[in-house]
């Protein structure tokens, strides 16, 4: 019961990042593996005050080299990705290519300005959207580089005339909502992102698992832009969060978040990274 209570524990603190950078880890030795891990998303961890027991995190493909005591691999139900391997010297595991996983937005009445932090299977904003159906009027999103029409729409109200069909991680949403609402989004975590942003306007999204300070999160565009914008719909004191790149007091705007929206004013064509 105990050992379940703490492999409970470490697969809960893990958060929703599930995306490896390496195919395969190899762990030797676990009696002297504290916590092996890769980025945010794969680790094999050795239970405090348990010598022989380590969680492997979304392995496809585990093997291991049985000690004296006896050895098993259990896998969690409910945790397609998570697997304990008990009594092994030697382990070794094979990540899997998309782990699914998932978060929820927070969603106020009135306007919010959001993004996806995952990609989902079915990108078509009906599918995505499905769950807050009754609780949204109008989605909105604005194409830098469709200089002919910047703004594309979705009314769920008229069957015709809708130029927004798709969301995708990297782009912002403006949402407008009737009511307060959660909205649960699946998907697979991409290893990596590049927007490509025009001189002007653009509106991002910031599909990362972890929030960034802003410096950090826009370093490949330093010196390209002029002023970022976000939108906090839960703030009705001050909706309207600033940083400007020029001006060292007066930023509110001081760490990039998942989920969220941004306004980029790029002095020059860049690549934004993520």
């Amino acid at each position: 019961m105990q050992n379940n209570i703490l492999i409970f524990l470490i697969v809960l603190i893990s958060g929703f990042s599930q995306l490896a950078l390496a195919e395969e880890i190899n762990v030797t030795d676990t009696d002297y593996v504290g916590n092996l891990t890769l980025n945010h998303n794969t680790n094999v961890s050795h239970l405090i005050g348990e010598p022989g027991v380590m969680v492997v995190k979304y392995a496809d493909t585990v093997s291991y080299n049985q000690l004296e005591n006896p050895t098993d691999v259990n896998h969690r139900a409910g945790e397609p990705g998570v697997m304990v391997v008990k009594y092994a010297d030697t382990v070794s595991y094979n990540q899997l290519e998309n782990p699914i996983s998932s978060t929820t937005l927070n969603l106020y009445t009135g306007w919010n300005l959001i993004s996806l932090p995952l990609m989902p299977e079915d990108t078509s904003i009906t599918s995505l959207l499905s769950s807050i159906n009754s609780n949204y009027s109008i989605v909105w999103e604005y194409n830098a580089s469709d200089t002919a029409d910047h703004w594309k729409k979705y009314d769920p109200g008229v069957p015709f005339g809708n130029d927004l069909t798709n969301m995708e991680p990297g782009k912002g949403y403006w949402i407008m909502m009737t009511s307060d609402k959660t909205l649960p989004i699946s998907g697979t975590m991409p290893e990596s992102t590049d927007i490509n942003l025009k001189t002007g306007w653009n509106l991002v999204g910031f599909n990362s698992p972890d929030s960034k300070s802003i410096v950090e999160a826009l370093f490949s565009i330093n010196g390209n832009y002029s002023i970022v914008w976000a939108y906090n719909a839960s703030d009705t004191a001050d909706h309207w969060k600033k940083y400007d790149p020029g001006v060292p007091f007066g930023n509110d705007l001081i760490n990039v978040e998942p989920g969220r929206g941004y306004w980029i004013m790029m002095t020059s064509e860049g690549i934004l990274k993520i």
